[in-house]
């Protein structure tokens, strides 16, 4: 096994968890859709993780810019 083989390696674990971070922010945004803009501003201000990252999207969706 080689260096070559060792960055796919790596490379492909980035991807996925890329993939799995993106799932997750957007299973929070599922879940949070219905909320008020200012529920979704408190979330975004105060929130934390992938919730806080799934209102900021979902404001800025909603033509607001934080």
């Amino acid at each position: 096994m080689g260096f070559g083989d060792f960055l796919k390696g790596a490379a492909k674990a980035a991807g996925n968890a890329i993939v799995e971070k993106a799932e997750a922010v957007q299973a929070e945004k599922d879940k949070i859709a219905h909320f008020s803009d200012e529920k979704l501003y408190e979330l975004g201000t105060r929130g934390t993780g992938n919730r806080r990252m799934a209102a900021r999207m979902l404001l800025k969706e909603r033509g607001y810019d934080l």
